[in-house]
């Protein structure tokens, strides 16, 4: 039987570079957290006004309908994925409200997506005006009532700087 103790020096060097390794994949987990419903729903609000504007900058020029359908398209996905989620604000409304108040979030989500959905609708049939004449009301309009509604009070300042 030979022995392994010529090679115990290399075997104690890789053994410990396996519980570093192993060590470091641990740590990378438990630091990498998943994002809270808050965040989430934070993350997706920031997606659709990027697409809002990206929308906003294609839709009155018919040669751009395929940028303005894929943006159409991306939002009614961000909507249908933020429908699922709750309103920031819930925790902060008394337990008796809530149920009405989750209703009416979803309820307007349903909105935005009807609106989103008549305005790809118009895209499709060449009514591009008709499209941005959505944008610029009723989904705007939504969107500042909705922010209203829905997200936690912040504050004065944040008010004033989202204006």
């Amino acid at each position: 039987m030979t022995s392994l103790r010529p090679f115990a020096p290399r075997l104690l060097g890789v053994a410990c570079l396996a519980v570093l390794v192993l060590g470091l994949s641990v740590v990378a987990r438990t630091e990498t957290k998943a994002p809270t419903p808050d965040e989430q729903l934070h993350e997706l609000m920031i997606g659709l006004k990027r697409q809002l504007k990206e929308f906003g900058r294609a839709v009155a020029d018919p040669a751009m309908n395929e940028t303005s359908l894929a943006a159409v398209a991306e939002m009614q996905a961000i909507a249908l994925a933020a429908k699922t989620l709750e309103p920031s604000n819930l925790d902060e409304k008394p337990k008796e409200e809530r149920a009405a108040h989750k209703a009416a979030y979803r309820a307007d989500m349903a909105r935005m997506l009807s609106d989103l959905c008549q305005m790809e609708i118009a895209i499709l049939e060449g009514r591009n005006a008709d499209a941005q004449a959505t944008l610029q009301g009723p989904l705007f309009d939504l969107r500042e009532s909705s922010h209203e509604k829905y997200q936690k009070e912040e504050g004065e300042e944040h008010h004033e700087r989202r204006r």
